[in-house]
C-alpha cells in the first residue's frame, strides 16, 4: 500500500489560517483545497492512502478533518490539533476524540510560536504525556535548531509518545548546510520512537527549493540513520503546489529512494506510515 503521509485541506477564508495572509508568496494557496481534488491526485499518481495534517491551531481545523476522512475513504488518518498549553482542555479534547477513530495524532505549529522554547514548557509536556498516554502521535514542525533540539527533549522526557519529524527537520539543503542538523537528526534517531517523514522535499516554508543533487545526501543520511523503517514519504500539498504540481513533488520524491532495494522502499512508501499512524 502506497501511503502520503502528509497533506492538508482547506476551505479557506481571509485569516483563518494566519499563515497564509503572512507573506503575498502564500497567495496561490488562498482558495479552497478540498478532497475530491487530491482524490484524483492521488489516483492519478498510485497512491493509496493518505494522512491529513493539521494546518491551522483550532478545532475547528480538526472538526474538518475529520469530516473530510468520514467522506473519502482515500484519507487514512487524521494529525489533529488539541490546546495543549492547557491540559485539562487538552484532556477534554482527547476524549471527545475518543468517539472519531480517524484521528491517530496530533501538531500544533509550534514554527509560528514566538517563544522557540514552546514545546517544552511544563504545561506542553504534560499535555503531551496525556496523548502519549492515549496511543496517540506527535508531529513536530521542527525548523530552527532550538526545535530540533526540543524534539529530542520531548523524546527523553515522554520515551511512550510516538514522534515523527517533519519535512526532515527543514535542513538547509540549497545551501549545502550540514550542521547541527546532521548531528541533532543522529541524536534523534538514538530514540526508538522518533521517525522522520521524507515530505515538503522543496522546502517551500522558507521558499528556499533545493536541487535533487543537493537534497539527496540529507535524504541518505536520514534513511541511513533512522533506517527505513522509521522514514516516510508524504507530498505536503497543496503547500507543495509553490515549489512544484502534486505529479512533479511525488515524483520528485519517490525518486529519492533510488538507491533502496524492493524492501527498503516498500517500507518508506507505505509500511512505515502505517504502522506508525495504525492505518486500516
Amino acid at each position: 500500500m502506497i501511503v502520503d503521509a502528509h497533506h492538508h485541506l482547506w476551505r479557506y477564508k481571509p485569516g483563518f489560517k494566519p499563515w497564509l495572509e503572512a507573506r503575498e508568496q502564500m497567495a496561490p494557496l488562498r482558495r479552497d483545497f478540498l478532497g475530491d481534488e487530491l482524490d484524483a491526485l492521488a489516483r492519478e499518481n498510485g497512491v493509496d492512502r493518505t494522512v491529513i495534517v493539521q494546518a491551522g491551531d483550532n478545532l475547528e481545523d480538526t472538526a474538518f478533518m475529520v469530516e473530510s476522512a468520514r467522506r473519502h475513504r482515500f484519507i487514512g488518518g487524521v494529525v489533529g490539533w488539541a490546546p495543549l498549553d492547557d491540559p485539562r482542555a487538552t484532556e477534554r479534547a482527547l476524549d471527545a476524540y475518543a468517539g472519531e477513530p480517524e484521528v491517530k495524532g496530533f501538531r500544533h505549529m509550534i514554527i509560528w510560536e514566538p517563544d522557540p522554547d514552546w514545546l517544552v514548557r511544563p504545561s506542553v509536556l504534560e499535555s503531551l504525556a496525556l496523548v502519549a498516554e492515549r496511543g496517540y502521535t506527535w508531529d513536530s514542525t521542527a525548523t530552527i535548531v532550538r526545535h530540533l533540539e526540543h524534539a529530542n527533549t520531548v523524546s527523553e522526557r515522554i520515551p511512550a509518545l510516538k514522534h515523527v519529524i517533519d519535512h526532515l527537520g527543514k535542513p538547509a539543503a540549497a545551501e549545502g548546510i550540514w550542521e547541527p542538523w546532521a548531528s541533532l537528526m543522529k541524536r534523534a534517531a538514538q530514540h526508538p520512537n522518533v521517525y522522520v517523514k521524507l515530505s515538503g522535499i522543496l522546502n517551500v516554508a522558507t521558499l528556499s527549493n533545493p536541487t535533487k543533487a543537493q537534497l539527496q545526501p540529507y535524504v541518505d543520511y536520514v534513511i541511513e540513520t533512522f533506517g527505513p523503517r522509521r522514514v516516510m514519504i508524504g507530498s505536503n500539498w497543496p503547500v507543495s503546489n509553490l515549489g512544484a504540481d502534486y505529479k512533479t513533488t511525488w515524483a520528485q520524491t519517490v525518486a529519492m529512494l533510488d538507491g533502496l532495494s524492493a524492501t527498503e522502499r516498500a517500507a518508506v512508501m507505505g509500511e512505515t506510515a502505517t504502522g506508525f499512524y495504525g492505518l486500516g
